[in-house]
């Protein structure tokens, strides 16, 4: 998150489309880790992302449990974001009101661009 918060064309606001199915997640990635890390890691980034929506799709139903967990996990913070896991990429566009058709343009080289 924090390269796409420095990239130029990003506005806070923007609603998020986290397509994640091809990413396995570390097994260390649980609700304990998540409780313990989120108020130190996350809570800075929030802020910056503004009020928005983010689309979480995963590949399979035990990232979706993580991810469920994570979401549930930072439910209450200050932070003005609604956050969803899908397991279907059509679902998840519609959450955000993006048209089935749209083709979204994947910025590859943000990777490599910081």
């Amino acid at each position: 998150m924090p390269k796409m918060l420095a990239y130029p064309s990003y506005k806070p606001g923007m609603n998020i489309l986290c397509d994640i199915r091809a990413t396995p997640l570390p097994e260390v990635f649980n609700f304990k880790y998540v409780k313990n890390s989120h108020p130190s890691e996350m809570s800075h980034i929030e802020q910056q992302l503004g009020k928005c929506k983010i689309a979480v799709v995963v590949g399979n139903a035990k990232n979706f449990a993580t991810i469920h967990q994570l979401i549930i996990s930072t439910r209450l913070t200050p932070a003005k974001i609604s956050k969803k896991p899908f397991r279907d990429l059509s679902q998840a566009k519609a959450s955000l009101g993006i048209p089935e058709d749209y083709k979204i343009k994947y910025l590859e080289h943000i990777n490599n661009a910081m």
